[in-house]
């Protein structure tokens, strides 16, 4: 033991390589849909994975947090990830993966930490045998597979933290992921955005895990910040389901740390033992602009006030005027080439955005429809066009014109893709109901307070 450590620990680019061997171990375990976020990029995460819950069949969702340092991981150096699942339930497991071994400090936040989702850590010998048993991951390091372990006899055994609260507050959107997301320039780095088109609805969750009525007397939203927008905007849309009933209407405030009231004079009274949700849609007469903003709830628990805050979400909310250009995608977002986009000259920007304005032309980044059909694979990114007529009277929906001919490419960025694209065997999983996501957030509530029950 310790070769692999040491390999891992003296690359060039030990953070990058540590990721990618993550991610070779990863596919040779079963997890799919794998990807890595790009550096900077926000949500909490380096790594996400998914694979089918051996509890339910229904699709887990791991984040990973990669450190390839010299010293004992700090809790400075985790919470700015860990921030980001305060209050947020579409995670199933969080895991720290280090070449090196928590801090007595991280040890002690971890084992009585607030945050929704077990967190795991892989390190030591662990990590050691993780990649051992992985193909892909020792021909990335150079090192020989003569001596690989069968998967199947590794034990899945590691240092595991659960949460230990009695109430939670969990505010995520109803569609998570929704069907659009928007990539803007803030500070001059690409923020990825909540799109308020066709109208940003959440759903708050609270969860009382004791044996006493917990009532909620306040549910507020703050603004943290608020800023109008000059810049360009891309926004990927994707096709997605219709919305639940809407419960409650909250607005923002235009001013940093102003509040709004959702439940104004409303009791919220959640049973012991159970999880009650409530629909949240926002006042379409909120004023556009860029908006970073928390949920804060207050009640009481047998006696005691409790106070709960939901992670930060990043909003925007597009005017009239905006430099938009609006792109379709199939399955998942994109967001590597988003960057490339936002950069583009002004000759090459105007005649996309002149295109995408077309009523008879809709603009994909990545693989159209003929793309997935016919098993084609992009390896470099590009902007494709094809004919589309209106699906309703009011022009607000779209279907492709039928046609076994290839998309035509607009515009290519000439960048490798370097993200998972989506396949067809995705799109007949997602079509047959068989891909797990349906109903995700009640399953993950319902999964989460059976195993704490």
């Amino acid at each position: 033991m310790g070769q692999i450590l040491d390999v891992l620990r003296t690359s060039a680019e030990k953070g990058r390589l540590l990721e990618l061997v993550l991610e070779d171990v990863l596919r040779d375990r079963g997890f799919h849909g794998i990807r890595r976020q790009l550096s900077g990029t926000q949500f909490g995460f380096d790594v996400v994975a998914y694979r089918p819950s051996p509890n339910d069949g229904r699709q887990e969702i791991w984040k990973f947090e990669c450190k390839n340092i010299a010293k004992p991981v700090t809790p400075q150096d985790i919470a700015p990830k860990l921030i980001w699942y305060c209050g947020k339930t579409t995670i199933d497991r969080f895991v720290i993966v280090t070449t090196s071994d928590l801090s007595n400090d991280l040890d002690y936040l971890l084992r009585d930490h607030p945050f929704p989702m077990p967190i795991s850590v892989w390190t030591g010998e662990l990590l050691e045998t993780l990649v051992e048993t992985s193909p892909r991951a020792l021909d990335r390091l150079g090192l020989p597979a003569s001596s690989i372990r069968d998967i199947a006899h590794v034990p899945p055994a590691c240092v595991e933290f659960k949460p230990r609260v009695p109430v939670r507050l969990d505010v995520v959107h109803e569609l998570d992921p929704p069907s659009a997301f928007d990539y803007l320039l803030i500070d001059r780095k690409v923020a990825k955005t909540y799109s308020a088109r066709p109208g940003l609805r959440m759903l708050a969750a609270v969860t009382n895990h004791g044996d006493l009525p917990f009532d909620l007397h306040s549910l507020m939203v703050t603004t943290l910040d608020y800023r109008q927008l000059k810049g360009r905007v891309v926004r990927l849309e994707k096709p997605k389901g219709v919305f639940q009933p809407i419960k409650l209407t909250f607005g923002l405030s235009q001013i940093p740390g102003g509040s709004r009231s959702v439940l104004g004079d409303r009791v919220w009274r959640v049973a012991p033992r159970h999880t009650d949700v409530i629909a949240l849609v926002l006042d379409v007469r909120t004023l556009p602009g860029v908006y970073r903003i928390v949920f804060s709830a207050q009640g009481v628990l047998d006696g005691q006030r409790v106070t709960m805050f939901s992670p930060s979400f990043l909003v925007h909310i597009d005017g009239e005027k905006e430099d938009l250009l609006e792109l379709a995608v199939h399955g998942r977002h994109y967001d590597s080439p988003t960057t490339q986009l936002l950069a583009l000259g002004e000759d090459e920007w105007n005649m996309l955005r002149a295109l995408s304005a077309r009523n008879d032309r809709k603009l994909f980044l990545g693989p159209t429809l003929y793309e997935l059909l016919h098993g084609h694979r992009d390896s470099v990114w590009v902007v494709r066009e094809v004919a589309v007529q209106s699906g309703d009277a009011d022009g607000l929906s779209w279907e492709l014109v039928q046609g076994d001919e290839p998309a035509v490419v607009v515009l290519d960025l000439g960048t490798a893709v370097d993200e998972e694209l989506y396949s067809l065997q995705a799109a007949q999983q997602r079509i047959a109901l068989t891909d797990g996501w349906q109903d995700l957030f009640p399953i993950q509530l319902g999964r989460r307070l059976a195993c704490e029950g």
